[in-house]
């Protein structure tokens, strides 16, 4: 699904990021889990500089929504995150 998000509690534009939303099974138990998969040409490289791999980003969504994230690696053309590394 495409959102618009920010940076939670910044004074940021909003971006497009695509959240995958899936089940997987931790520890015996089914959990929800949602990647976020952000273009590094929407956020201009501003991710890249604050987070490196665990740390947690706490996006915004247009909604209203908060989402903590982890950030779980960046690729050629995304940066990826989950709500559980």
């Amino acid at each position: 699904m495409k959102v618009q998000v920010k940076v939670h509690g910044s004074n940021t534009d909003y971006f497009f990021a695509f959240i995958e939303v899936s089940d997987r099974k931790t520890k015996g138990d089914l959990v929800v889990v949602r990647d976020v998969i952000i273009p590094i040409i929407s956020s201009a490289g501003r991710l890249s500089n604050y987070y490196s791999q665990g740390q947690v980003l706490t996006l915004e969504q247009k909604n209203g929504d908060i989402l903590d994230v982890y950030f779980i690696e960046k690729d050629k053309s995304n940066y990826v995150f989950s709500t559980h590394p």
